[in-house]
């Protein structure tokens, strides 16, 4: 049996102001794989380097997974309005994409 399910990813267009709060989130987080993202390596890390190329905004593609993860890097920072911003909006697409119903497909003709 094949089983194609439905795996959403998000398109988000990201300042070098919103990736810099990230990355201060990150360094001052307790757990050791958000502060791992800021690091060579690190999803962060990555982002930055596409900055230093030269590009005044980039427009990742990410999955659910590493959408979440972003706003776990800033889940303890709430005095910064840029981050305020991004998990308002970062929640709201998360949780309309768990809404949604799931689409799967099997097909079994080989079986």
């Amino acid at each position: 049996m094949i089983k194609i399910e439905q795996v959403p990813h998000f398109r988000m267009t990201m300042s070098s102001d919103l990736l810099e709060a990230l990355i201060l989130c990150s360094k001052a987080h307790y757990d050791q794989e958000c502060k791992n993202a800021s690091k060579f390596g690190g999803i962060l890390y990555g982002f930055k380097n596409q900055f230093a190329l030269g590009a005044e905004s980039i427009t990742p593609l990410l999955t659910f997974r590493e959408l979440d993860f972003l706003l776990k890097i800033c889940e303890m920072v709430n005095d910064l309005e840029i981050v305020s911003k991004f998990k308002f909006a970062a929640n709201q697409v998360l949780t309309w994409a768990q809404m949604q119903p799931s689409m799967t497909l099997q097909v079994s003709a080989y079986e």
